[in-house]
């Protein structure tokens, strides 16, 4: 997959009323030349999910993925720009949740079991790599 940097990308503006009070609200929305390429993605992802859809896991697996994915909740909640931006201007709070995962679980203080792949994860996310 090739990655295009920000600057090549094509920015758009949307100008939107909001049906409450008839207020106009200005959305800025940049278009990548990669992410408008469906075929860039398909030749990336089906080869990764044809070598991983046979493989088993455990129920540690799930809750792991469910601890994940709520911390991707927590993000999308907190900091997020799009997903604020829909919640402090009226947005349609169902449309909003929708877009989240619907099975996840918070524990407090979470630490993987040591030695686990979970861990050695945690590890190589603590420090990212620049790949551009």
């Amino acid at each position: 997959m090739r990655f295009v940097p920000l600057h090549f990308a094509t920015p758009t503006v949307f100008i939107k009323q909001s049906s409450c009070d008839g207020k106009f609200f200005i959305i800025f929305s940049f278009k990548v030349p990669f992410v408008e390429d469906g075929n860039s993605f398909l030749q990336a992802y089906v080869p990764i999910v044809e070598k991983r859809k046979d493989l088993s896991y455990t129920e540690a697996n799930r809750t792991w993925q469910e601890i994940r994915r709520g911390r991707y909740v927590e993000f999308n909640l907190v900091h997020d720009k799009g997903t604020l931006f829909g919640l402090k201007t009226n947005g349609r709070i169902e449309s909003i949740l929708m877009s989240l995962p619907p099975h996840v679980q918070w524990v407090y203080d979470h630490h993987p079991e040591t030695g686990s792949e979970e861990e050695k994860l945690l590890k190589i996310l603590a420090k990212p790599v620049d790949w551009v």
